[in-house]
């Protein structure tokens, strides 16, 4: 997940993720995958992309859930 944060938060690897960035940096990385717009040329998204993960989740809609 290195790049994934990288990539979405322009940070370090390693640093600490709090609760609402790491809601935010997976919301937005699952979005852009589900719509075509995250490429799968590097890791994790490229694991996903050879399980299936990726096409099953194809124009999925992604929200975040209410908290009990």
């Amino acid at each position: 997940m290195n790049h994934v944060v990288t990539r979405y938060l322009k940070r370090e690897p390693g640093d600490r993720l709090y609760k609402l960035e790491l809601e935010f940096l997976a919301m937005q990385w699952l979005r852009d995958m589900a719509t075509g717009k995250q490429k799968t040329i590097e890791e994790p998204g490229k694991a996903l992309a050879l399980a299936g993960f990726k096409e099953s989740i194809k124009d999925a809609s992604i929200s975040l859930g209410e908290e009990p």
